[in-house]
């Protein structure tokens, strides 16, 4: 037996067939896999426990030991085909994909820092220290970790993490789930750290192996990558994403976003694909129907009526000679219903946008774009839609990368570490406007938001042409700016 567990090396492993000869409900599936390696498990005989016999897996945390029974596969909610079909949408979606590559782009745009919290940070929330009693505290414990943390830091930027977290949001938001291949495992790094983290393929992503006994968590992925059939716990980030209790299994596979406007992405590429170009043509070209005696021979007519058309066709539409076999020439006058096509597209865009987040500004549809309704609509995105989306990223590298790695290079299990490592999203930058002066119309919405009395200052449709704000200079002096027109 390979105590090592290391993948590919040749473990010596039967087949948990036992457990796939057991009747099971058929809502889960239980994929034969005998014959196929295991690395990330190894027998184990407990002949105290009634000789049950338990798996070891290796995971982000360590070993843990599952009885055999108490492993299924679960099984997909989609099939191939509308996998295939949800990365169709969002790589040919006219409204889906720069609505994607805006909201992706958003995504820690000016970078993100680790930082060391108290493990019960979330506890401490609720006593009487105060935040800098806090913050004293956490430098009094992080003094050792120090290096360890700043080891991750040069680690994330050189392995270019922030681009694999953002290739997991592309995919988990098409897939409902998405995961990240860590080169090596976690629990083979030798004092060393990963080489590499790859977002893996939506078709090599296979079903999750869970332990539906104790601890209900996925033990393991089913995998088609080359070499590997299986991956471990500590070998991959795996993300899910939406309505997860709403189907059987989709606690491990999660729900696409996507999936409420199949149809309405077909639609509307059929829109931008067909029947626009199609209306343009129809729009100033005459349409020009011909009346051709019947000579009483089929072919022979068929032959002559598609040498008649090819030659009109080639030779030019403005102007046409009649033949003897044409015996009336009728013109219909173009007719397109511009208006129908425009309302149609609007309004399917408009729901394509609101799966994604994406307000139209971000995407230059907003025709009566002014400073209220562009502070609004990037206030809302935020707080609805960035900061969800970093939460959601973030608490999944946290959990199944950044602190197994930290207690491995500190030595120790997680759990005898009074901190954690927790990634922040660096402030802006800032760029040549943002150096000159800054305005607090953002700030200023944002808290009649949260209040829920929001003012409408702007009365024009032209972008900042009327408004209130203060802004700042380089100097510190502030200025009361009030844009309003008003009658002479």
């Amino acid at each position: 037996m390979n105590s090592k567990g290391v993948f590919g090396y040749g473990t010596d492993l039967k087949a948990i067939q036992d457990l796939m000869e057991k009747p099971v409900k058929r809502d889960v599936e239980l994929r034969d896999i005998k014959g196929i390696p295991m690395p990330f498990m190894k027998k184990k005989f407990h002949k105290e426990i009634n000789h049950t016999r338990f798996v070891t897996i290796f995971g982000a945390a360590g070993e843990s030991d599952i009885p055999e029974e108490k492993l299924k596969v679960m099984t997909d909610p989609y099939d191939n085909t509308t996998r295939n079909f949800f990365t169709d949408c969002v790589l040919s979606d006219p409204i889906l994909s720069p609505s994607l590559d805006r909201r992706i782009s958003s995504l820690y745009e000016d970078g993100f820092h680790l930082e060391l919290e108290d493990a019960s940070a979330k506890e401490q929330d609720n006593t009487t220290m105060t935040e800098g009693e806090k913050d004293k505290e956490i430098v009094e414990k992080s003094t050792q970790f120090d290096t360890i943390l700043q080891e991750l830091q040069t680690w994330v930027v050189d392995i270019h993490l922030l681009d694999n977290m953002k290739d997991m949001s592309a995919v988990s938001f098409a897939q409902g789930r998405a995961g990240t291949l860590i080169t090596p495992p976690l629990q083979e790094l030798g004092g060393k750290m990963p080489l590499s983290v790859d977002i893996i393929a939506t078709e090599d992503l296979g079903e999750p192996i869970v332990d539906i006994g104790l601890t209900k968590q996925i033990v393991a992925i089913n995998s088609d990558m080359d070499g590997k059939s299986i991956l471990r716990t500590d070998e991959v980030v795996y993300v899910t994403r939406g309505k997860r209790g709403f189907r059987k299994d989709s606690k491990f596979y999660g729900t696409s976003p996507l999936e409420p406007i199949l149809q309405i992405s077909k639609a509307i590429k059929r829109i931008y694909n067909y029947d626009i170009p199609e209306a343009i043509i129809a729009a100033y070209i005459t349409k020009v129907l011909f009346t051709i005696q019947d000579n009483g021979n089929p072919q022979s007519q068929k032959t002559r009526i598609q040498s008649f058309i090819d030659n009109f066709l080639t030779t030019g539409k403005l102007a046409f000679a009649m033949s003897d076999e044409v015996t009336k020439i009728d013109l219909i006058q173009p007719k397109v219903d511009v208006q129908m096509i425009d309302t149609l597209e609007s309004k399917m865009a408009d729901v394509e946008m609101s799966i994604t987040g994406v307000p139209k500004s971000m995407l230059n549809r907003e025709h009566n774009l002014n400073r209220d309704i562009a502070t609004i609509e990037a206030i809302q995105y935020k707080r609805w839609v960035r900061n969800p989306e970093e939460n959601l990223l973030a608490s999944n590298y946290e959990n199944q990368l950044l602190n197994p790695l930290f207690a491995i290079r500190a030595g120790k299990k997680l759990s005898e570490i009074p901190l954690r490592v927790r990634i922040v999203r660096n402030e802006p930058k800032g760029g040549d406007i943002d150096t000159i002066f800054t305005d607090n119309v953002s700030e200023t919405k944002e808290t009649e938001m949260d209040a829920e009395s929001l003012s409408q200052k702007d009365a024009t449709s032209t972008f900042g042409a009327s408004g209130e704000y203060t802004i700042t200079s380089e100097d510190g002096n502030k200025y009361h700016v009030s844009t309003d027109k008003t009658d002479s």
